[in-house]
């Protein structure tokens, strides 16, 4: 029996780096994909409980720090990565909050990834996690007129919601609305693949609207690469033979043999096998 492997500092980047890869693709991180990685990446046999174990550490460190920084009087200044609180101040939260010393001097590592893994999702505990930060803030969006944004969103408020990308909320609202152009005749031109610069300003006007957030141009279009993408690779999986994907029941037929020499040829599927594509209909 194959003995299981011992969790180093250099599986953290990876670990966060295949969530990522998850979220982007529209799902939420899900370990028995993240488990094969690490197995085809790196050549370590990892359990699930192992897996799941850092997961949680990870969410309640990621609470620990929403804690911190949501926490007006510590001044957390997001555009320079500081603090601004003094020293007094630090004692005081410390006190209460004595597992916040290690982010005095330094935020999370991988912090921009972090911030992608949990857009979007719930966590449990007494902290407001980022999610649920973002939820609150959107709330506060449908209240905005032409003019902006009102009063009560103060500017820590907003550069939480400009750093915030493609949680699965705002992927859902982007599919159907690329959708809904696809029913008045506005497609993608052939020649490149890309929509017309009138349909992309329809698209993120829309995609704005609904969602209360301010996507850039050339955001919506890195977007659009990477659905593509993740639907080319969809394609493909579904057409190739070794897989027996069934329309009808829309399932695999491939054995965990058939599976291990598809992802030895086509390693950026794996995902697909534990979560289908999401929206796939459209």
């Amino acid at each position: 029996m194959t003995s299981k492997a011992a969790w180093e500092p250099e599986h953290d980047q990876v670990f966060v780096d295949l969530c990522v890869e998850q979220k982007m693709l529209g799902n939420q991180p899900e370990m028995q994909p993240i488990l094969e990685a690490f197995k085809e990446m790196k050549g370590v046999r990892f359990t699930i409980d192992q897996l799941m174990n850092h997961w949680d550490t990870m969410i309640k460190q990621w609470e620990i720090w929403c804690r911190l920084v949501q926490c007006k009087y510590m001044k957390w200044d997001p555009h320079t990565n500081t603090f601004g609180a003094s020293d007094q101040e630090w004692a005081n939260y410390l006190e209460m909050n004595p597992e916040a010393g290690q982010y005095r001097c330094n935020p999370p590592l991988f912090l921009k990834k972090l911030e992608i893994i949990f857009a979007g999702i719930n966590l449990d505990g007494e902290g407001t996690s980022s999610g649920s930060k973002m939820k609150q803030l959107c709330e506060h969006c449908d209240e905005v007129n032409d003019t902006g944004y009102k009063s009560k969103l103060s500017a820590s408020d907003i550069a939480i919601l400009r750093r915030f990308k493609w949680p699965p909320s705002s992927h859902a609202i982007f599919v159907d609305v690329c959708f809904q152009e696809y029913l008045k005749g506005n497609r993608p031109i052939r020649r490149n693949q890309i929509y017309t610069k009138e349909a992309w300003k329809m698209i993120l006007e829309e995609i704005n609207r609904i969602t209360g957030l301010r996507y850039t141009h050339k955001q919506l279009e890195n977007h659009f690469d990477l659905t593509r993408k993740s639907w080319k690779n969809w394609c493909k999986t579904i057409a190739s033979p070794i897989m027996k994907w069934d329309a009808n029941t829309r399932k695999f037929g491939a054995t965990e043999e058939d599976w291990d020499k598809y992802l030895k040829v086509n390693k950026k599927t794996g995902v697909f096998k534990r979560r289908h594509i999401p929206h796939a209909d459209k």
